[in-house]
């Protein structure tokens, strides 16, 4: 980036109030500021990378749960964590956070705070139904406030880089999901996001991936390093995108929009005359994994540093 770099743990660049060191025999250096009394400081030690776990299966769910007036704070960073890619939308993601469900029936977070943590406030990941995020303060956070990302497995023929292709010949063409293993049903409603994405700049406010019927509603997103809200690929359609306050967003990156999207699902090929050819041997193809139309309505969008709704190669309604 032009302005914003890090450095941490040199030992010349202890040089300021709230600056810490580390040396190799784990001796803290710390250099407190004006206010602080170290005689009777307390230091807090981050050991956890999640806080609650919530997980089940398809076949045996955890059912009827209700998380409210929480706060969540102090969780490792997850930057050098194993990622996995998303699709060909260009993410990568650690599949974890401060609250992370799995297998799930009507759950319900609500009233929360999520500050201060080293990566992913909330994610629901794979079979999910009846999820619902509402009334939440999210800021502060090392990466995504909220992702529903299902599990690859559901997807027919998947591809993972931009570059990766699955062969005509090969290609599944049977039309939606092949498993029940993706969130779905679920809404992120009223929530208040900022200030995220301090540490990993690949995020949003809320990041949706290999899901469907999801609803946005209500939001207010702002200060994000990229979008504030981001549909990874069309597979499976069926979000609402409505009534949400985005702006200050695209702050620490380029090439992307308050909302984003992408769309290279099973019809996508990097040959931009054999992607053509293939869609007009099958014109419905791009329909193969969008089988549910997705809405842009009644939103505010504002990015001074991309495109206020970046839109690419997906099936979407606004």
């Amino acid at each position: 980036h032009d302005t914003y770099r890090v450095v941490e743990n040199v030992f010349e660049e202890l040089d300021s109030p709230k600056e810490w060191y580390l040396d190799s025999n784990n001796q803290l250096y710390y250099w407190p500021d004006a206010k602080t009394d170290l005689n009777n400081a307390t230091f807090e030690i981050v050991q956890q990378k999640h806080l609650i776990d919530i997980i089940g299966s398809e076949e045996n769910p955890v059912k009827n749960i209700s998380i409210s007036g929480i706060k969540f704070e102090h969780t490792q960073r997850t930057l050098f964590e194993d990622y996995e890619p998303l699709l060909r939308s260009d993410w990568t993601i650690y599949r974890g956070g401060a609250l992370f469900i799995e297998g799930t029936e009507n759950v319900e977070i609500e009233n929360c705070e999520f500050t201060n943590l080293g990566g992913n406030a909330i994610f629901v990941s794979a079979y999910n139904r009846d999820v619902s995020i509402k009334n939440n303060h999210i800021h502060d956070c090392g990466a995504t406030a909220i992702n529903f990302v299902g599990s690859p497995t559901a997807v027919r023929s998947p591809s993972f880089q931009y570059y990766e292709f699955v062969e005509l010949t090969k290609l599944d063409t049977i039309k939606g999901p092949k498993n029940n293993n993706y969130p779905s049903v679920s809404k992120v409603d009223n929530n208040l996001i900022y200030r995220i994405g301090r540490i990993e700049k690949q995020t949003a406010g809320v990041n949706i991936s290999m899901a469907m019927d999801i609803t946005v509603s209500n939001n207010t997103i702002y200060d994000v390093p990229r979008a504030g809200i981001n549909i990874c690929d069309g597979t499976w359609g069926g979000h609402i995108i409505e009534q949400n306050d985005v702006f200050n967003t695209v702050l620490e990156s380029g090439d992307h929009g308050a909302f984003n999207s992408w769309g290279r699902d099973r019809f996508w090929h990097p040959n931009r005359s054999i992607l053509d050819s293939i869609v007009a041997m099958y014109p419905n193809m791009p329909k193969w994994d969008a089988i549910h139309q997705t809405i842009i309505r009644n939103n505010r969008f504002r990015c001074d540093h991309g495109w206020d709704i970046d839109l690419d190669l997906s099936l979407i309604h606004i």
